[in-house]
């Protein structure tokens, strides 16, 4: 008996001491048993989890304190379940390895600097990772039955889905992605709008119901199998050409604006019910298939059925919002030939925004020339914004108290930036001022506290072209740089127009 339980104390201490994942020397911040899990955070950004044999059930895992300072994970041999939030928003996070005790593992949802992670074959159940934007590569365990939710990662080029698999979730804004293969074993599907690198999808034998590829800009065709009865959205796919749907399908949803489509193979019953119902022109308006099939004027008067302002301009003064994207549009100038928008407003929730050199709407495509005044005032959201080329004014306080704004790119056609267009814009750092952009206006740049260069391109900035208080409140600790040759003049004209005298205006490049 004695030596029985000797061999069980030896084999616990082999199986504690060197059957363990290795971890870096550092000093301990805390060390704390909670649960199943006896979690260790070291001053190096590590967080170590074990199993605790002494359990101390009824708790929930407190380390969540350090989740801005945690780089790396490390679960150890014996811990077998982590809760399912556990993870969630670690943005530091960039690592994490884990034993091949672990059967299920919860969300990583909003780990912005983690690049990779692999899944032990014992993994049988997973959370999501949905804004893993760094998120590069992805090995999945072979047990899983339920993929979860990769949404908005942006950098994920590939993933392979394990023949286990029944069900895989959402992966729609992953930007990088250029393939993926879907195996029989998938029944259910989530979407994949968005994916703009998407050119091969291998679809599942057993799905029934496809999801979305609406925006998927690169993707050439696609085989749709014989299990499917309901084929999702495709709107936006701009280089596809053909699709041919099986005779099992007896509900597709939206192929508009495929421009390039010029092959579709519909069911005899299917298409005899679209056309019967109308459909058939909201389902494939802007396409050249229907284009060929139907003169203009039938295409007009089918799509009015459903939308009475198709092929109608829309009114100077009107708001225009575009269900795409939920960015909303003032329209600024209404003749039939050459509308022009300004951008109004985007969600409140959006981060990162990008205006569109156009858009389009009820068959009118209209240039966005402008943002609108106060388009985005106080909104702390946004992080940052892209402007298109065809925008030649932003106007007064469109972004005045962005304080999460980072980054805004400008594009060249831009000529003038009115008052407080970017006052109190904080977390702004740089800002490029394009050759065009001539016409500032008071304080446009003003109350940014951590702005370090301002660039200007432009040779033609003159006192008229400068409100009288331009460059006040810009601070005292930017850098200006401008064209060589206008440092001198550049200097002189700045500080009339508010520059502080303790800020330095040198030439671009020094």
């Amino acid at each position: 008996m004695r030596k029985a339980i000797l061999a069980l104390f030896v084999t616990m201490f082999f199986v504690l001491a060197f059957d363990r994942l290795p971890v870096s020397a550092a000093n301990i911040v805390e060390n704390k048993t909670e649960a199943d899990i006896t979690w260790t955070f070291y001053d190096n950004g590590l967080l170590d989890l074990r199993q605790a044999y002494n359990k101390n059930t009824g708790k929930t895992l407190t380390f969540g304190k350090y989740k801005s300072r945690v780089k790396s994970v490390v679960i150890q041999p014996g811990v077998e379940k982590i809760p399912y939030d556990t993870f969630t928003g670690y943005t530091n996070l960039k690592s994490v390895r884990m034993s091949d005790s672990v059967h299920e593992i919860g969300d990583f949802s909003g780990c912005t600097s983690l690049k990779s992670i692999t899944f032990p074959d014992s993994v049988n159940k997973m959370g999501n990772f949905t804004g893993c934007t760094s998120l590069k590569s992805v090995t999945l365990s072979k047990s899983l039955l339920k993929i979860g939710n990769f949404t908005n990662c942006k950098s994920l080029t590939s993933i392979t889905i394990p023949l286990s698999a029944h069900k895989i979730g959402d992966f729609s804004g992953c930007s990088s992605l250029t393939g993926i293969t879907i195996p029989n074993s998938v029944e259910k599907m989530g979407n994949f709008t968005g994916c703009t690198s998407l050119k091969k999808v291998t679809m599942s034998n057993s799905i029934v119901k496809m999801g979305d590829f609406s925006g998927c800009t690169s993707l050439t065709s696609i085989n749709i199998p014989l299990s499917v009865h309901e084929v999702g959205s495709f709107s936006g796919c701009t280089s596809l050409k053909t699709i041919s749907i099986p005779l099992s399908v007896s509900k597709i949803t939206d192929f508009s604006g495929c421009t390039r489509l010029k092959n579709v193979t519909l069911p005899n019953a299917l298409c005899d019910e679209i056309i019967a119902d109308g459909s058939i022109f909201n389902k494939f308006i802007d396409t050249p298939w229907l284009n060929n099939r139907y003169d203009s004027d039938t295409i007009i008067q089918g799509m009015r059925k459903t939308d009475p302002t198709y092929g109608i301009v829309r009114n100077k003064g009107t708001t225009i919002k575009d269900a795409a994207t939920g960015y909303k549009y003032l329209v600024i100038s209404d003749k039939s030939s050459s509308p022009t928008v300004s951008f109004k407003a985007a969600s409140s929730k959006a981060s990162a925004i990008t205006i569109p050199d156009s858009f389009r709407i009820s068959g009118i495509t209209y240039k966005v020339t402008e943002v609108n005044a106060k388009a985005l005032k106080n909104n702390k959201k946004v992080k940052t914004v892209k402007l298109g080329k065809n925008i030649s004014k932003i106007r007064s306080e469109a972004f005045y108290g962005c304080t999460n704004l980072t980054e805004i790119k400008m594009d060249a056609k831009l000529t003038e930036i009115e008052s407080f267009a970017l006052y109190g814009c904080t977390s702004l750092t740089e800002l490029t001022l394009p050759s065009k952009t001539s016409k500032l206006g008071e304080k446009f740049a003003g109350n940014c506290k951590k702005m370090k260069t301002l660039t200007v391109k432009s040779t033609a900035m003159t006192k008229q072209t400068l409100s009288d208080n331009a460059f006040s409140k810009t601070g005292v600790t930017v850098k200006v740089k401008v064209p060589s040759g206008k440092v001198s003049s550049y200097t002189s004209l700045f500080r009339k127009k508010g520059l502080s005298k303790k800020v330095k205006v040198q030439a671009t490049g020094k």
